[in-house]
């Protein structure tokens, strides 16, 4: 049996834990009609959820190792794929391009971010009462990592040197900006849907 991954497109999500990922990749999953892979959930379902992160700072990579061999397989068959994850290290976005290149897929990386720190404390919470795995990564993903640059991410490149378009993804404002663009229509589809508001049933701005 053959497939065919030509057409099908790989959307990297990245930024520090309650950066507004979640959201934004929802948002991005509707417009695009993709599937989406969450490492956090990869890492609550699998077997490596009963040990410690602090005690095993291997995991992060075999999580991120078995997200990005489900969104293999998601690619193989025709589907896009939106990976939901801090991919705050660059090793883990150059293996999620190589994912993309290695089944004829698009690339593309969304840096979500928020400058409200009232807003990201109340998103902590929100995670923290709906998450019984919070408490160990958040200080792994969270205080350790919350001040650290993310390594060259103004330039990402594909295996074979072609630049990863790029998004910057202001979570507060609902406001996407184009770092760098292959002009494609997905890629304005990505922006159209980054820049729509997203609402609970308060009616308060609620993202990740």
């Amino acid at each position: 049996m053959t497939w065919s991954g030509a057409g099908s497109v790989l959307v990297v999500m990245c930024g520090i834990s309650c950066s507004g990922k979640s959201t934004a990749a929802e948002k991005l999953r509707d417009a695009l009609d993709a599937v989406l892979v969450s490492t956090d959930l990869v890492r609550k379902h699998s077997d490596l959820n009963k040990v410690s992160l602090s005690r095993h700072p291997l995991e992060r990579y075999v999580v991120y190792y078995r997200a990005l061999k489900k969104a293999e397989e998601l690619l193989q068959h025709g589907r896009h794929v939106i990976m939901d994850g801090t991919f705050i290290l660059r090793i883990l976005r150059q293996a999620a391009y190589y994912t993309a290149s290695n089944t004829c897929s698009n690339a593309f990386l969304v840096h979500c971010f928020c400058n409200n720190y009232g807003l990201i404390q109340h998103r902590y919470g929100l995670r923290q009462k709906n998450n019984n795995m919070f408490d160990a990564w958040q200080k792994i993903e969270g205080h350790n990592v919350k001040y650290l640059e993310f390594e060259n991410l103004d330039k990402e490149v594909m295996p074979d040197g072609r630049p990863v378009p790029i998004i910057r993804n202001d979570t507060e404002k609902s406001k996407a900006e184009i770092v760098y663009s292959d002009g494609s229509e997905t890629m304005g589809k990505m922006v159209r849907a980054l820049t729509r508001p997203a609402y609970d049933n308060n009616l308060e701005l609620m993202t990740n």
